[in-house]
């Protein structure tokens, strides 16, 4: 349980970093490139607690303000992971919210509501689940799915849920291949919701 507090901590100062970025000259690009690095450093406690230390990937979704994180385990004599070949991932997306409170929670509903959509139309969904969170009752949610076909089945897992003032992250774990998620995999990701998993 120590670990799991000691990941919410650090998911919670990763997320309260001030990144203000916006289209625009070089200055603004150099300082998204720093974003990514500052934030791809900051999600590896969270990633390694899922056995997925080494980050693959930082960058930003064609939208530009939504940022994506791909961790892999590390490499053996046995078994090299990469973006191209991996057999276990997480994946950290970031989403920037406004400012003013009414229309950041408006926010909060239009992408779950998003992932939800996108999810049901394109996987095979084993669990949904929304939930209110923290005092404040914000909207959050637990997806379990499976997409793909052997050997690239992929069982996965994430949870949406504000981080921060200024930020609502998706995290994900994916198996590949035969593997499959574990309870230890399910825990984890139900205590970022602030819940047990049932």
């Amino acid at each position: 349980m120590k670990k799991l507090l000691s990941l919410m901590i650090v998911l919670c100062l990763v997320c309260a970093a001030p990144v203000q970025a916006t289209q625009g000259d070089m200055a603004v690009e150099k300082q998204k490139s720093a974003a990514l690095d500052f934030y791809g450093k900051g999600f590896i406690p969270l990633a390694r607690g899922f056995q997925c230390g080494v980050l693959a990937r930082a960058d930003y979704l064609p939208s530009g303000n939504v940022a994506i994180f791909n961790y892999l385990p590390e490499s053996t004599e046995e078994e090299e992971h990469t973006l191209d070949s991996w057999s276990r991932m997480v994946e950290i997306y970031v989403y920037p919210l406004p400012a003013d409170t009414a229309a950041a929670g408006m926010t909060l509903r239009k992408l779950m509501g998003g992932l939800l959509k996108n999810y049901r139309e394109n996987v095979k969904m084993i669990k949904s689940e929304f939930m209110a969170r923290g005092l404040t009752g914000e909207p959050a949610s637990y997806l379990e799915f499976e997409i793909g076909e052997p050997p690239l089945k992929e069982h996965a897992a994430g949870a949406f849920f504000r981080a921060s003032a200024k930020y609502a992250i998706f995290v994900q774990v994916l198996v590949r291949g035969t593997g499959k998620l574990t309870d230890e995999d399910r825990e984890m990701l139900y205590t970022l919701l602030g819940r047990k998993d049932k």
